[in-house]
Order: C-alpha cells, then structure tokens, then sequence
C-alpha cells in the first residue's frame, strides 16, 4: 500500500509540473505576443510620422507658396525628431545600441590583453588622433576668415544690390553678378590654397574643407532664395533682403536651405547637447583605433618592395567590415549626434536630416534618404533650376556630376593627392545604379554587399597610396604631374625604396 501511495504521489507530483509548464509556456508565448505588438505599434507610429512629414515636404513642391513665408518655394520645415532618436525610444532597437557599446568595449579590452601578453605593454595612444587634427590654430583662422567673408561681404554686398537695383537694374545686376562670382571663386580657391600650402592633416583638412563646402552652399542658398524677391518689381522695398539677424541664424541651423522662419523649439536642453558632443568625440575615438589596429597596418609598407594585386585584393577584402563600421561612426557622428547639437543649441525644430537609408534596396532611395540635408541643397537649387531648362534626365546627372566633384575635390585636398577612385565610383557606377531599380528583400542585400565592398576599395586604395607617397620616391619632377599621378602604381613593379637599397647592395 505504502508503494502503491508512493507510486500515485509521483504520478500527482508529474501531472502538477507539467500543468504549471504549460502555464507557464503560455503565459511566455502571451508576453512575446504582448511585446511583438507593441514594438509593432510603436514603430509604426513612428514611420507614419514621418510618412506625414514627408508628405508635407514634398507637397509644397507642387503647389507653390506657402502664406507667411514669401520666399518659400519646395521643401517645407516642420517640427519633428530625427528618425534615430524616436526608434531609440523603444527597448528593442537600444538594446543593439547597447550591444554596439559593449562590442566596442570587448574590442579595446582584448588590445590591451594582447599588447600585454605579446608585447609586455600597452600600445594604445591617441597618437593618430594627435596628428590628425594638428595645426588647430591654422584650421581656427581658416574657419574665421571664411565665416567673417560671409557675413561681411556676401550679406553687405546683396544688401545693398537688392536696395539700389532698382535705380539701374542692368549696371547693378552685373555688378553684383561679377562680385559675387568672384567671391565664390575666392572661397574656394583661397583655402584650399591655404591647405596644400601648409600641408593640414587629414583631419584638420576635412574640417576646413567641409567648412568652406558648407558656407559656399549657404551663401549660394542664400542669394539663390532671395534674388528673385528682390528683381521682382512688385515687392516692397522692406521685402528686397532679409534682415541680418535672419541670415546670421541661417548660417548656424542644421539645414543648407534657406527661410525666413523655420519652427523652433520652446528651449535648449543642454544635458542632450553635451550627450550629442560625447558622442562625437566617442565616435572619433572609435575610429581612430579601427584603423590604427584594422585598417592601416597592412599598407604600411607599400612603396617600400615589390607587390602583387593578390595583396590588394585580400587587403581590400580585409578593410570591408571595419571600414564598413567606420562608416557607421561617421554617419552617427556627423549626420545625428552632430546635427542634433546644433539643432538643439539653435532650437531648430525639424531634425529630419536623414531617414531609414538602412531599409532601401536600390540605390535611388539611398540617395535621397542618406542625406537629406545635402539632397535638400541639390533638389532645391540645383535639381529643380536644370530641370526646368533642359529636363529631369540632365537634371539628374547634373546632380550626379556635382557630387562626384566636390566628393572627389574634398578627399583631394585632405590626402594632399589626386587619386580619383571615388569619383569613378560615384560618377559612373554610381549612376549606372541609380537607374538599377530592384524592390525586393534581395535588393536590400545587394545594397549592403555592394556599399560595404565600394567603401573596403576606398579605404584600400587610399591608404595604399597614403602610404606609397611616404616610402616610394617620385618619378615626377614636376609638382603637379606627381600631384595627379599615382605613386603606389608607379612602385607596383617593385621600384620602392626599399627593393632599389637591396639591388643596390646586391
């Protein structure tokens, strides 16, 4: 009996945990569903938001003005939040930016237990970073002078045409064309001069370079939005140019398009600012040690002995992943933490300066949505006047050619050489894919494969010729065939330094 008892205790005890195992299973199949729903809803919300934003953009496109803003003609302002920092919100999608963090971590850890085990010490240093944005000083007065041009020759100079042209428009319409044409050439011209002359590094370079792109495009903005109010002979004479402090904004707000009011916001959060600025210099940080540890030390020797294109294609295939995470902590960096600082230190309200680039499977869309900041620039003043001249297919490719020169002319002058891998990418196959429509899962793939492969053959072929330049000698007496020529192709043949010492001492 006793057995017998013992026996049916069991079974009870069995029939009890499988009961609470299958309580227990639902309840967790609810609470996925539960969780799957709302990440459902939240992230519609969100898209719908920006569906709506997106349509108020693009509608004033087509229907004109829009009353209390007499200059404005295309994209609209409104108020909403960057497309990151709403999908940050919900738990899911902070989590993988939390793994990033941590990823990020383990990977300076197991530097520093590496140079430990192998080398007894600790080889981390911000040395790279130390070079690469020296010369501040230099790069500040750059930064002055080009800033100080804008704000006491451009706004003076269209004052005063948009407030006499009216007593000899012709005279003072080519007078203002001539200055003015002459002035942009100065801005280009002048700091880019500045910046071979004194060999800037890399980094200062593309400050300075980045920083006269954008005051050339918000100057061009500026005068492009306004000459029309100010040649139409119904306006009212207090209506000819904006007053200072509207252009003065303009030259500070995230945006490359001009208005004379954009929303705002009801104040300043400076707690976001400095978390916004953090994440920058975190960024910088993050890219410095991907390519002092990842990227570059396989060109070191270039220039110095003979290679073989099986070197370049491995290293090329070796720069892929971590030139692919610099792209992202550029993106980051500059597109999001960067333009959100400054959008909320100047309470600029719309922070749409991109949107979900990530999910797009043609290279149409990705044009459009990596940037919107820049696309902005080119739909309203470039995009749109060829348009209506000559049509949408040279439209397009004026836009095209536009991006692939300044694109190519910015990494010109930050490697102080010409080596026009990016603007073949972006001239010609950049636009034999932009006509490569694909709408599918699959496109989404190719689109990835493709941008991580292009960014891997950039970083290789630069850094190959970075660093032929410093260990292979010219074959050019003349500055500028040496400065368009490339060294690392010239040494291929195993004409390097090091190859020409050791058949000397042969």
């Amino acid at each position: 009996m006793d057995t017998l008892s013992s026996k049916n205790d069991i079974y009870v005890s069995k029939v009890t945990r499988d009961m609470e195992v299958d309580k227990l299973r639902s309840r967790i199949q609810v609470l996925q569903e539960d969780i799957t729903s709302e990440f459902r809803s939240q992230l519609s919300t969100i898209l719908e938001q920006h569906l709506a934003g997106l349509e108020q953009v693009s509608a004033p496109r087509e229907n004109g003005d829009v009353k209390g803003n007499k200059r404005s003609k295309g994209k609209q302002f409104v108020a909403r939040e960057s497309l990151l920092t709403e999908l940050f919100e919900i738990s899911h999608i902070r989590t993988i930016y939390h793994i990033f963090l941590a990823m990020l971590a383990l990977m300076f850890l197991h530097s520093i237990l590496y140079d430990l085990a192998e080398l007894d010490s600790i080889q981390l240093s911000l040395n790279i970073i130390v070079y690469a944005f020296g010369e501040v000083r230099l790069t500040a007065e750059l930064w002055l002078m080009m800033f100080c041009s804008a704000v006491f020759i451009v706004y003076p100079l269209f004052h005063f045409w948009a407030s006499h042209r009216s007593s000899n428009p012709a005279l003072f319409d080519w007078l203002f064309g001539s200055m003015f044409v002459a002035y942009c050439g100065c801005l280009l011209y002048l700091p880019a001069e500045q910046v071979l002359h004194h060999r800037l590094p890399p980094a200062s370079s593309f400050i300075v370079i980045l920083e006269q792109i954008r005051l050339f495009m918000k100057v061009y903005g500026f005068v492009r939005s306004n000459a029309p109010m100010a040649m139409a002979s119904e306006t009212k004479e207090s209506d000819r140019c904006p007053n200072f402090n509207k252009f003065l904004f303009y030259l500070f707000v995230p945006t490359l398009v001009y208005r004379d009011s954009y929303p705002r916001t009801s104040q300043v959060r400076w707690r976001l600012v400095a978390l916004h600025f953090g994440q920058v210099v975190g960024c910088v940080v993050y890219t410095a040690f991907l390519l002092e540890r990842l990227v570059l030390p396989p060109f070191q020797r270039y220039g110095l002995g003979r290679m073989t294109w099986r070197h370049l294609v491995v290293h090329v295939f070796g720069s892929v992943m971590p030139g692919m995470l610099c792209y992202l902590c550029a993106f980051f960096a500059l597109l999001h933490a960067w333009m959100n600082a400054f959008a909320e230190m100047t309470r600029f309200a719309d922070r749409m300066f991109y949107q979900d680039w990530w999910n797009v499977t043609n290279y149409a869309s990705f044009y459009r949505t990596w940037n919107i900041v820049v696309h902005d620039w080119l739909y309203e003043y470039i995009y749109t006047d060829v348009a209506r001249l000559r049509g949408k297919f040279l439209a397009t490719l004026s836009v095209f050619v536009v991006s692939s020169i300044v694109h190519e002319y910015t990494l010109m002058l930050v490697f102080n050489f010409c080596f026009p891998v990016l603007f073949i990418q972006f001239g010609v196959f950049g636009v034999l894919l932009h006509f490569f429509n694909v709408r599918s899962a699959g496109g989404n793939v190719l689109l990835w494969m493709t941008l991580s492969l292009g960014i891997g053959i950039d970083l290789a072929f630069y850094a190959a010729e970075w660093y032929a330049r410093q260990n292979c000698p010219s074959i050019y007496e003349n500055v500028y065939a040496d400065f368009f020529s490339s060294r690392a192709l010239s040494c291929w043949s195993g004409n390097g330094v090091a190859d020409t010492v050791v058949r000397a001492s042969a």
